[in-house]
């Protein structure tokens, strides 16, 4: 005696039933059954990632969309459940709160027809067998430079008491560039700053998205037509920076990286003019500063123009008194003046800008 058993791709416990028989001999009946055990043959699986892809490979997401899973699951028993867990994961791990949020994720089990909110774990409803299942959580967009981070979910099913896992990572693209901008602290550091002959000159490093352990590299450097002179219209060796507006000063060395504030911050840069007594044009010198976050380097430089204060001066009359005042002569007499030019040299004459005129 034979019959078809079905091959079902269901998990579930193995069934059994009966065949019974009846035989009937000389009007008496003599009975017995036998029973069937169908072993069944179905192991569920768990793929947890690319939801376009069976839930199989990890998944990318651009900083501030929500990461969204494909959880997929066959052979199911009845009253099969499932259990999600996230965490942070990885070399660059996701903060949670921060990067992602645990308390906003949903699940959908009518391919994302419905999104229901829950935490640890949960009921899989539906036919058994194959369940397609969704899972997303937010992501949040900063604006600091970080690399890209990661995160992990993993489903653990419950089927016939028996638990099979699996997890997928989610990639957070970061998509924060930072930037740097020198010149005037007024202005974020947009534009040339001026600065009178003999006071400091302040600059603004306006410094945004910088990531954790960034560092700015400061030089100084004569520039323009009339380039100022190191050491004679400005000093390297004396310029300082700042990280709170101004508040407290630190020594910089030229050419040498150091700290600064994580996120966006301004930077005040300042340096000595000297005020000489020397005619002379408006010169320039300029203030380049190099952000370096998470490895990359981004540049920028603001130009000081130094504003002369010097002018000249010329006396003509008495040789005795520097050319000032008027001359009396004798008639027949040579008259002689006193010409006396001052460039702006200190009241330091040479020959060549001063003498007697004889008449």
């Amino acid at each position: 005696m034979k019959t078809d058993t079905f091959n079902d791709t269901t998990d579930e416990p193995n069934e059994t039933f009966t065949l019974s028989g009846t035989l009937t001999s000389n009007g008496a009946p003599y009975s017995d059954s036998g029973i069937a055990t169908i072993i069944d043959n179905d192991t569920p699986t768990i793929t947890v990632g690319d939801p376009a892809n069976n839930g199989i490979g990890d998944i990318t997401v651009p900083e501030g969309d929500d990461a969204i899973f494909g959880v997929n699951l066959t052979g199911v028993a009845v009253g099969g459940t499932l259990t999600l867990t996230m965490a942070q994961s990885g070399v660059n791990p996701a903060t949670e709160g921060t990067d992602y949020k645990v308390t906003t994720f949903q699940y959908s089990l009518d391919n994302g027809t419905t999104l229901e909110q829950r935490h640890g774990r949960h009921g899989v409803r539906g036919q058994p067998g194959r369940q397609p299942g969704l899972v997303k959580t937010d992501t949040f967009n900063d604006t600091t430079d970080e690399p890209n981070e990661t995160f992990t979910l993993s489903g653990t099913l419950t089927s016939n008491g028996a638990p099979y896992s699996d997890s997928g990572i989610a990639t957070i693209i970061d998509n924060d560039t930072p930037t740097i901008t020198v010149g005037d602290p007024a202005n974020n550091g947009i534009g040339d700053i001026t600065v009178p002959e003999g006071d400091d000159a302040i600059f603004g490093v306006n410094l945004t998205g910088v990531a954790v352990g960034g560092t700015l590299t400061l030089t100084m450097a004569q520039s323009g037509v009339n380039p100022a002179t190191e050491g004679t219209d400005y000093k390297v060796t004396t310029f300082q920076y700042s990280l709170d507006n101004g508040t407290t000063w630190n020594n910089a060395t030229e050419g040498t990286a150091f700290a600064v504030n994580l996120g966006d911050s301004q930077v005040l840069v300042k340096t000595d003019t000297f005020n000489d007594t020397t005619d002379e044009p408006n010169e320039t010198f300029t203030l380049s500063g190099t952000l370096t976050s998470n490895g990359a380097p981004y540049s920028d430089s603001g130009i000081a123009t130094i504003i002369d204060n010097d002018t000249p001066t010329i006396t003509v009359g008495d040789p005795a008194n520097n050319g000032i005042g008027d001359i009396t002569v004798p008639e027949g007499d040579d008259a002689i003046f006193g010409v006396n030019p001052d460039r702006g040299s200190g009241g330091r004459h040479a020959d060549a800008d001063h003498g007697a005129i004889r008449g």
